[in-house]
């Protein structure tokens, strides 16, 4: 059995320690991650935060960052692709979303030949030029609400044991720091009252030309409800709530729950 050093485990207290720090989620993400993905040696680290149907989920938010001897950034380009189609094709979130796992890593469902026949291999991870991954499951009240992925090139080892026994250690204190940052990201009142959020929907409405159904599924957004619950509260399916909300937040010029939050924050400044 896989057991860590006092050395491998502090690597993970290092980290939580760090993830707590995080002041709000944008610096999780841009500040933690890239951190994370040097300490795990991987080349690419993604975030993703999953909404709706547990079964089923969407992808309600996907960034990713690159890192290696040279350089490193967000990759602008990759996480949208997988955000809208490609992350119905990941073998590792099917395994998360159909076990109760924390950490996963693709060796270890499936062959090397399987692996390079699969749809998502050829079509989105090959041209990337990475091969390796470790899928961390972020569970909240045994949901699947969120996930980090880190990446390695093929030339490289495989992510050992030790490796996933860190990640089944750190999952469950990133999905909390994530919870805590999401809730404060959402909050109708955070920065302000009630009254500064209904100000901020008053200038939706007239400004932004939100109609009452958007201003009333924004409530919802803001409410922290998942599709599913939007859906069923107006007696409407699920693709029409997430057309509704990407009308919100294309007419908004923002791109997903995160950016709502930071929008209803300088707003009602």
């Amino acid at each position: 059995m896989t057991a860590l050093s006092e050395k491998e485990y502090g690597e993970v207290l290092d980290l939580i320690y760090l993830a707590n720090s995080c002041g709000n989620i944008e610096q999780f993400i841009t500040n933690f991650l890239p951190v994370m993905s040097r300490s795990f040696h991987s080349e690419i680290t993604t975030f993703h935060l999953l909404e709706g149907d547990p079964s089923q989920p969407v992808i309600s938010e996907s960034r990713g960052f690159y890192t290696d001897s040279t350089h490193s950034g967000e990759d602008k380009r990759n996480p949208k692709l997988y955000q809208n189609y490609y992350f119905r094709k990941s073998p590792l979130l099917r395994e998360a979303i159909e076990s109760s796992g924390l950490a996963f890593k693709i060796a270890a469902v499936m062959s090397a030949d399987n692996w390079e026949r699969h749809e998502f291999f050829y079509e989105f991870i090959l041209p990337q030029h990475i091969y390796w991954e470790m899928f961390l499951a972020l569970r909240w009240d045994n949901k699947l609400t969120g996930a980090v992925t880190l990446w390695r090139r093929k030339q490289v080892e495989d992510f050992d044991d030790t490796e996933l026994l860190q990640g089944e250690i750190l999952a469950p204190h990133l999905m909390l720091v994530v919870h805590n940052l999401c809730q404060v990201a959402g909050s109708p009142d955070t920065g302000g009252t009630d009254c500064d959020f209904r100000q901020v929907r008053l200038k939706l409405g007239t400004e932004y030309r939100l109609s009452q159904r958007e201003l009333d599924i924004l409530d919802r957004i803001v409410a922290g409800l998942s599709y599913d619950e939007i859906a069923s509260q107006f007696s409407i399916s699920k693709f029409t709530v997430h057309t509704h909300i990407k009308n919100i937040y294309m007419k908004i010029g923002i791109h997903n729950r995160i950016d709502l939050g930071r929008f209803i924050q300088t707003s009602a400044r």
